[in-house]
């Protein structure tokens, strides 16, 4: 089964390979440079306690809950796998800091504001996460669920502004869990899907994220 640590995976990788290529696109509509509207330094799959003041803009993924099981395609009683769908609301952050070329609250919350833009459309540019023929599994983007949160700026230790927002999707998943004991015919264990996982850098405090 992917879980909501599987989940919160694939919404990294998405965020990865997709918005440095929506925010290219954002920078030619607007006419900006990357001093204004940089890539990500950094995509995290769990919310920090505290991130690099060398890492902004910093975005992460937090899976907010799950909202229980939607569906069952239960097989035969010899089945190897059965089916599960599950909802999970998810919160893609993204958190931005003033520097040489943002030098107002302003100008930051701009920044905020079309990072989220890039996340959404990278989410809705392509519904589908996985879909994995072999282990029956699934996950994809509802759009009717997408909306967005936008928070006061504030300031760090240095005094610089800081700002942050979230966009709010549910991900509706299809996931399989093998039988057990598994047939007599099969292996004991099951290779699972490959997740790349994130790792977190020298940290500082941001201000808390919104409940």
């Amino acid at each position: 089964m992917l879980g909501a640590d599987g989940v919160a995976n694939l919404l990294v990788e998405r965020i990865q390979s997709v918005v440095p290529q929506r925010l290219a696109q954002i920078r030619l509509r607007y006419q900006v440079g990357t001093d204004v509207l940089p890539d990500p330094e950094q995509v995290l799959p769990f919310e920090p306690q505290q991130i690099s003041v060398e890492k902004w803009p910093t975005l992460f993924v937090e899976v907010h809950d799950t909202l229980g099981k939607t569906g069952t395609t239960q097989q035969s009683s010899g089945a190897e796998i059965d089916l599960f769908s599950y909802r999970y609301r998810c919160r893609l952050y993204a958190w931005c800091r003033a520097n040489d070329a943002l030098v107002d609250g302003g100008a930051v919350e701009q920044q905020v504001r079309r990072m989220l833009l890039a996340i959404r459309e990278s989410l809705l540019i392509k519904k589908v996460l996985i879909d994995d023929e072999t282990y029956g599994q699934t996950a994809r983007v509802d759009p009717n669920t997408v909306k967005e949160t936008y928070g006061q700026p504030g300031t760090d230790k240095a005094g610089l502004i800081i700002s942050g927002a979230y966009v709010e999707v549910e991900i509706l998943t299809y996931e399989s869990l093998e039988a057990w004991p598994p047939p007599s015919d099969l292996p004991t264990t099951v290779a699972a899907p490959l997740i790349q996982a994130v790792g977190l850098g020298d940290t500082l405090p941001i201000p808390p994220t919104a409940p």
